[in-house]
């Protein structure tokens, strides 16, 4: 069935009980790595440039119908691109406040189980 996806937790930390580097597996890392496209910017990575959703630039514009599904459909192309063991079903984003959320649903390939990942963008 394929092996079992595994390693370091998103956000980076470190296990309180054991004092190592947190780390994940099976599907919740890959739910991890799929929020880690989002947030980061494309460029932002050196080694590489293409990796990244660039969903925070969103921030700092103006939000209306035209840029909600350019971006609906940018990061579902970075998440596709950059997290090869899914199957993108959707991409939502929506707005409350100053606070935007860009949620992803997918559908992971070894298990076929369906996924979701949520992420709040917003100033802090």
């Amino acid at each position: 069935m394929g092996e079992l996806i595994r390693g370091f937790a998103f956000p980076f930390r470190f296990d309180p009980a054991s004092g190592r580097v947190a780390t994940a597996s099976g599907d919740d890392k890959i739910r991890q790595n799929i929020i880690h496209v989002v947030l980061t910017a494309v460029g932002e990575r050196p080694m590489r440039r293409a990796f990244g959703g660039g969903a925070r630039r969103l921030l700092h514009e103006p939000i209306d119908d035209a840029l909600l599904a350019i971006t609906r459909r940018e990061i579902g192309r970075a998440v596709e691109e950059h997290e090869p063991r899914v199957e993108i079903r959707g991409v939502d984003v929506s707005q409350e406040g100053a606070t935007l959320f860009v949620t992803i649903h997918y559908v992971v390939l070894r298990t076929r189980a369906p996924g979701e990942a949520t992420v709040a963008i917003g100033a802090r």
